[in-house]
């Protein structure tokens, strides 16, 4: 099984955290991802209105232990919101069960990129 690949990058022209993931993520992989988003969003004009966009078309089911990790990602205040899109049946599921922890609703599950960026952009 290939390694799953992550990638963190900056829309300038809308102000998003853009995020690309493909494959199951692990812990060190997951980690990596939040180092990388990081960097990104102190290139925003604003780095305490952050806004993620995930395209999840190719990701598979995370871990039990990134799912713990990822929850504590909702406790940042900058955090706005964050848009999944393209999500699979089993990562949807998991998802789903993450925004229900998201203080706020800061997470929303959508079925293409058009509605995503719009909900974000609120």
């Amino acid at each position: 099984m290939a390694a799953p690949r992550v990638q963190t990058w900056l829309d300038e022209e809308r102000q998003l955290v853009c995020q690309r993931v493909d494959g199951p993520v692990d812990a060190d992989t997951f980690a990596r991802l939040v180092r990388e988003t990081g960097v990104v969003i102190r290139r925003l004009r604003n780095p305490n209105d952050v806004r993620v966009l995930v395209d999840a078309r190719k990701m598979g089911r995370p871990s039990l232990e990134v799912r713990r990790l990822a929850l504590g990602t909702f406790d940042i205040p900058e955090l706005t919101r964050v848009a999944v899109w393209g999500a699979g049946p089993m990562a949807r599921a998991v998802f789903r069960i993450l925004g229900t922890f998201s203080p706020l609703r800061k997470m929303r599950l959508f079925a293409t990129e058009r509605e995503a960026v719009e909900w974000l952009r609120r």
